[in-house]
């Protein structure tokens, strides 16, 4: 008998579709199967191949999606724990680490803009978003 149980994934939260958690971590376009994560149907794979009406309604999906995942997915991202990488080929996504935050992050969570050039580590650290204890993870990288 099927259960309506909740399935829960280690970067937690109910299950979001793989290719639509990619697309969240990695942008719209870096996932190029027609079809698959927020353009099912539509006459498009990616944001800039998609109709003004297309692309408003993926960014709208998209939006809702990251407003329900997106903190445990920047905790995930942020994270980086070998085990976090996500083991089918198609939808393969390799945790950014500290100083760097998801796509969606940028896109629909960052309380500024990123400068044309500014590394990800320095923009997050000008914001005031960088935690000490991803900053001190950083030193120890250098």
């Amino acid at each position: 008998m099927p259960s309506r149980r909740t399935r829960i994934r280690p970067w937690g939260g109910p299950v979001l579709d793989p290719f639509k958690r990619q697309s969240l971590l990695r942008g719209p376009d870096s996932l190029l199967l027609f079809g698959k994560g927020y353009f099912p149907g539509h006459s498009a794979s990616t944001l800039d191949q998609a109709t003004a009406e297309e692309h408003r309604e993926a960014e709208a999906a998209m939006r809702v999606d990251w407003a329900m995942h997106g903190a445990s997915l920047t905790t995930w991202w942020v994270a980086a724990a070998p085990e976090a990488v996500d083991p089918d080929p198609w939808t393969r996504v390799v945790p950014g680490g500290p100083g760097t935050r998801p796509w969606a992050w940028w896109r629909f969570s960052c309380p500024g803009g990123r400068r044309n050039g500014e590394a990800e580590a320095t923009a997050l650290e000008r914001l005031g978003v960088l935690a000490a204890e991803e900053r001190a993870r950083l030193r120890w990288r250098k």
